[in-house]
């Protein structure tokens, strides 16, 4: 039987069941914290203040939607699209205003992360997440040159 990785496992659960689900809440709210955290410091180390609104308005609405069990979630396809057109935007985008490839490479693992937090999760999502995430605090320690 696969070990679950993150979140809370069946052994820690309490013999009603309400720790197990309290435990799951506050799993998927530090998950988005950590997102909404990661995806902050590069939004204000790239400058992009519209970008920051975004990405709290878009992180914010895909917890509040999980969290009240009124998710839409995207299909694979779905998902697939919007990271392809993404991607063939940001590419335009990044030849034509010719902006560094590191700004757009970063924007391009923002859209990533944002279609990751629409999406049903399993477990290997959460860690792609983290690892989004942590590619977000690099690329955002390359950008900040002040201290």
């Amino acid at each position: 039987m696969a070990q679950r990785m993150f979140g809370p496992t069946p052994d820690n659960a309490a013999p009603n069941g309400r720790s197990s689900v309290i435990l799951e809440r506050a799993f998927h709210l530090a998950s988005y914290v950590t997102v909404a955290t990661a995806l902050t410091t590069f939004a204000l180390s790239s400058g992009s203040y519209a970008l920051l609104a975004l990405i709290v308005a878009l992180a914010g609405l895909a917890w509040f939607q999980e969290e009240r069990g009124r998710a839409r979630y995207l299909t694979g396809w779905q998902a697939t699209a919007i990271s392809l057109l993404g991607l063939g935007g940001l590419a335009v985008y990044t030849y034509a205003a010719g902006t560094s490839y590191v700004i757009g490479f970063a924007n391009y693992l923002v859209i990533l992360q944002l279609v990751k937090l629409f999406q049903a999760k399993q477990n290997r999502d959460y860690l792609q997440l983290y690892l989004l995430s942590l590619l977000h605090l690099v690329v955002a320690s390359v950008l900040t040159t002040a201290l």
